[in-house]
């Protein structure tokens, strides 16, 4: 294991190496990305979380109505917008989980939503913010109130004023991310370099482990040292996971998928304002299942 790691690093090294230095990026960059769950796997975990709710209440057992197919299939479980102009970076993300609610007597079924985000310079300072954890909202002895957290932050990394090499991609196929664009996967890069040491390499396999698909055009994000890397979508197996056979939540949170895209228009001052980061944690953490998401 550590002699892959280290042959992984010096691969990796030796590919940065032969391309040049990567120049700061020039054009501003968004993507939203979602990740949709298992349908049969989410309502096994719902009648699952509703049985165990009932248990907890004393209630008598009986039909669960569960919501539709439809429903399911479309909810993004996670849910990502995230924004790349210069020295500033902002990342909106939210998780969502439908469950019996502890607080209703009947354990009627909620949306529950966790955000998190962070807004701001790169290298300087920012703001980051974040909600009541999923976990948390949804316990059965104890649900906690939803509540939202804001801090200043420092963004100053010791990676900031270094030089930074650009991925070399000669060779490293490329693939459809969706709404035009083309992606490389990380662990084609890796392989790619693998070989180039003269050491054989297997690139991307999709029944293998979990791996993330990076913009071909600008797989990083460079602004004066700063490294920030740009994933269209990631594919993870799930189909012996039995987890996600109870809970179907693993394949939303293994496959993201890119629903808008762009580079190069560009984007409002206010997705980098504290107060934009603020909006948004501080909508609900509990809305019907009927609700849009």
């Amino acid at each position: 294991m550590k002699r892959a790691m280290l042959i992984t690093a010096m691969a990796l090294q030796a590919g940065a190496c032969a391309a040049a230095d990567a120049p700061n990026s020039s054009t501003p960059i968004h993507l939203h990305t979602i990740g949709t769950g298992d349908v049969e796997g989410l309502k096994n975990g719902i009648r699952t979380g509703v049985e165990a709710c009932r248990a907890t209440k004393k209630l008598p057992p009986g039909p669960i109505k569960l919501p539709s197919d439809a429903y399911l299939a479309k909810l993004a479980l996670i849910e990502s917008d995230e924004y790349f102009d210069g020295a500033r970076h902002a990342k909106f993300q939210t998780q969502r989980l439908v469950w019996p609610d502890p607080r209703s007597g009947s354990c009627e079924l909620k949306l529950f939503h966790h955000r998190h985000a962070q807004v701001g310079d790169i290298c300087d300072s920012g703001t980051s913010g974040h909600t009541t954890l999923l976990g948390d909202l949804v316990d059965m002895e104890h649900p906690a109130a939803p509540r939202v957290e804001v801090s200043a932050e420092s963004n100053r990394r010791t990676e900031c004023s270094r030089r930074r090499q650009a991925y070399d991609l000669e060779g490293v196929p490329r693939e459809d991310a969706g709404q035009g664009v083309q992606c490389v996967w990380h662990s084609d890069v890796i392989a790619n370099a693998i070989r180039k040491l003269g050491r054989p390499a297997k690139g991307h396999d999709p029944n293998a482990a979990v791996d993330f698909c990076l913009y071909a055009k600008q797989p990083v994000y460079v602004f004066n040292g700063r490294h920030e890397t740009v994933v269209l979508k990631s594919n993870g197996p799930t189909k012996n996971d039995a987890m996600d056979r109870l809970m179907g939540v693993n394949t939303a949170y293994f496959n993201h998928k890119l629903v808008d895209f762009s580079d190069g228009q560009p984007i409002p001052a206010e997705r980098f304002d504290p107060r934009t980061l603020r909006a948004f944690v501080e909508q609900p953490a509990i809305t019907a299942v009927a609700d849009s998401p």
